[in-house]
């Protein structure tokens, strides 16, 4: 596998061990989290880590706890003292001044428009892109996990869990099939979504037309026929049905098929939209963000706001929910110019 842009190459492993802790911080991807485990479970490699992680929450308890000001003033004092007993302890004093300092600095000085923008340290989360073998695209939330089987006749998925988004390759000599909990989706060249739920499963389709039907899952006795006599429901782009799975469903009367809006299918699919987690993460920063993703633009009119914390979890694109949390959770008030969204206290 080719190395990450981000891998941590120092042959020091205090040097190494430092690096690790920003680029952890910043947001492993798999590669580099592997990559990061390894190197750690080597003895010399774990103590130098160790060191870094004490040393780091040392420097950052006085700045959390909010007494950043008086810790630095106590610096202060305590370096003066030193300096007139020894002259070589003030070079430790000084530096240890000088990060408490800028670390006080952080909290309570008012944002200056001039200095360079922070360093944003947010995690992006994204949905699983895995490649199937035909060329399709599957889209795969956080819990989701697929089975191929693939051949020269036949092209079929087995959704274990989660839900998956499929952007199939066309070719009618070959079927695409997705089983679901004993659901069968069957297209040739579309894009649906499928979604394992507590007591049915979900089908939008996003593009082109697919077939929904009862079937015997893959590995059983005569798998792919149907074993429900109505015909299969046929669905196009814009509409979703609800499948029950339990065993009497085929009985019943059949699902009905609903034809949503723009807005609802956004819904329902919005696990495929990057999410942005945001912990005492300073509203300056959590707007950057935002703006990165969004037509609609957040402007800090009141310097004050912008040194106010935001946590959770937001769908990148959608910029008015984070309005609503902010609105109500940190006494911000907002007026649209518009594509403008300018905040005040």
């Amino acid at each position: 596998m080719k190395p990450s842009s981000h891998t941590v190459r120092p042959t020091d492993p205090e040097a190494a061990a430092s690096a690790w802790i920003a680029r952890r911080d910043a947001g492993l991807s798999e590669p580099e989290a592997a990559e990061f485990s390894r190197w750690a479970a080597e003895p010399p490699h774990a103590r130098a880590l160790a060191r870094h992680e004490q040393a780091w929450q040392f420097a950052e308890r006085p700045r959390l706890a909010g007494v950043g000001a008086a810790v630095a003033m106590e610096v202060r004092r305590q370096t003066a003292q030193r300096r007139r007993r020894r002259q070589v302890a003030s070079v430790g004093a000084g530096l240890a001044l000088t990060l408490l300092a800028g670390l006080a600095w952080r909290r309570e000085a008012p944002t200056d428009r001039t200095a360079p923008p922070p360093i944003v340290r947010t995690p992006t989360l994204h949905p699983r892109i895995q490649p199937l073998p035909d060329g399709s695209i599957a889209e795969l939330s956080g819990a989701a996990e697929l089975q191929t089987d693939f051949s020269t006749a036949f092209r079929r998925v087995t959704l274990l869990r989660g839900a998956a988004h499929f952007t199939v390759q066309k070719d009618a000599a070959r079927p695409f099939v997705v089983f679901a909990h004993g659901v069968e989706v069957r297209a040739v060249g579309t894009a649906f979504a499928v979604a394992m739920e507590a007591s049915a499963v979900q089908v939008v389709v996003t593009e082109g037309r697919v077939a929904v039907e009862r079937a015997a899952e893959p590995g059983a006795a005569g798998h792919g026929r149907s074993v429900d006599p109505r015909p299969a429901l046929q669905l196009a782009a814009g509409q979703e049905v609800h499948v029950p799975i339990a065993d009497t469903a085929v009985a019943a009367a059949p699902p009905a098929v609903t034809t949503l809006s723009g807005d609802e299918i956004a819904t329902r699919l919005a696990w495929r939209s990057p999410r942005l987690e945001f912990t005492a993460t300073p509203l300056h920063e959590a707007v950057a963000q935002m703006n990165r993703f969004n037509r609609v633009q957040f402007e800090i009119a009141d310097p004050a706001l912008a040194r106010l914390e935001v946590s959770g979890y937001f769908r990148a694109d959608n910029a008015e929910a984070f309005l609503r949390l902010i609105e109500h959770s940190l006494a911000v008030r907002s007026e649209r110019h518009g594509d403008r969204i300018v905040l005040r206290r």
